[in-house]
């Protein structure tokens, strides 16, 4: 792809193959198969960024949704990309107001192939009611049961395109119903994929972006226990623990830190560490955020503790 790379058809073919490709390589059964898959994928989709993004920003959905979990820094490179005509803000700007931003209007493009996925949900209809006019409780049994695949794994490409779609529609009209789903559904032994999916969600400035950046950040000052809090902290930190990082993981971050409201530093979940509590002094909580080894070091004593 050089000059063709203008053709949006040119570009899809490109996006599916490579997405084929991933899939493939995702249920591969030997670890060294998986390790050589992963390597290449990073080459391909790095190039891919630096060269094409715009599949990158058109496929996200889709590039998202076939890597396994565990490929944090692939769905960081994928989750970077921007349109070449899109002035980012810098994140660590002083008083910067993200949600003032003109580009925070724009809307993320939607692939075909996740249209056919909302369609193709049995209780579409019961969660569109609930989305403009609610409707009783029954409807978070429904969805919970259908992403349920066993006692131990969950649909996790549905549970994508729920978040995705609620998202879609919530921001049009951010209020307490919109949230109320969310935390219902979060509640429950899904909730670290739900939480998963709604981090991927942050990318570029969008409406995407910046609703599931506030969605978050509601959850973490609305939710009750340590380990709740750990879970929506660590969901987002393990992000920044590889590089690229994306630039609404990045606002949304310094926003937990920084805004007393959410009394990040206090929390237990880091408290119960002396050892991040010994590193943090010297610095002071605003300047934390800048010190990368800082950072590591806090994400592998108090995210994977």
């Amino acid at each position: 792809m050089t000059a063709e790379s203008q053709d949006p058809e040119k570009r899809k073919i490109y996006a599916q193959r490579l997405i084929k490709h991933l899939r493939f390589a995702a249920t591969a059964d030997r670890d060294d198969c998986r390790r050589l898959s992963e390597g290449e994928f990073e080459f391909l989709l790095t190039g891919t960024f630096h060269h094409f993004p715009e599949v990158l920003c058109e496929h996200h959905y889709d590039f998202i949704d076939a890597m396994p979990p565990q490929w944090i820094e692939m769905r960081n490179i994928v989750s970077c990309a921007f349109q070449r005509n899109m002035q980012v803000p810098n994140p660590l700007t002083p008083g910067l107001n993200v949600a003032i931003l003109p580009e925070m209007k724009l809307r993320p493009q939607f692939s075909p192939s996740y249209v056919k996925q909302v369609e193709s949900m049995p209780f579409k209809k019961d969660l569109d009611s609930n989305l403009e006019i609610g409707t009783p409780v029954s409807i978070y049994h429904t969805v919970l049961s259908s992403i349920l695949l066993n006692a131990r794994s969950f649909d996790v490409p549905l549970i994508n395109t729920i978040v995705f779609y609620v998202g879609t529609h919530a921001i049009d009209d951010f209020n307490s119903k919109d949230l109320n789903l969310s935390v219902n559904m979060i509640a429950q032994s899904s909730r670290q994929l739900i939480l998963t999916a709604m981090c991927n969600q942050l990318t570029c400035p969008n409406s995407h972006t910046l609703y599931f950046s506030c969605l978050l950040q509601y959850l973490f000052s609305s939710v009750f226990g340590c380990k709740a809090h750990k879970e929506i902290a660590s969901v987002i930190l393990e992000r920044l623990a590889f590089r690229p990082h994306p630039w609404g993981v990045l606002i949304t971050t310094m926003e937990l830190m920084k805004d007393p409201v959410f009394a990040f530093f206090t929390r237990e979940f880091i408290s119960s560490s002396p050892e991040i509590e010994i590193v943090t002094l010297p610095y002071g909580f605003s300047t934390f955020f800048l010190y990368t080894d800082l950072f590591l070091f806090f994400y592998k004593f108090v995210v994977l503790k």
